[in-house]
């Protein structure tokens, strides 16, 4: 089981210091949605990409918003 960590006022700034306004924006949908599939994201925060590159970087954000504990 994972054990969540303690997110500290430091924490958040650096997180909002890094994070681009397309991880603002993909946030700002899962927080209004709740659930949406990498499809549904990749179609509305990556459509300025061809297909096979917007797969790839949809998938490499939400995995990196993850990793830091955003999502």
């Amino acid at each position: 089981m994972r054990r969540e960590s303690y997110v500290t006022s430091t924490t958040i700034a650096e997180l909002e210091r890094t994070l681009s306004p397309r991880d603002r924006a993909l946030v700002t949908t899962l927080d209004d949605l709740r659930v949406a599939t990498t499809e549904q994201l990749r179609r509305l925060h990556f459509a300025n990409l061809s297909e096979t590159a917007a797969a790839r970087q949809a998938a490499k954000v939400l995995q990196r918003l993850h990793a830091a504990g955003v999502l």
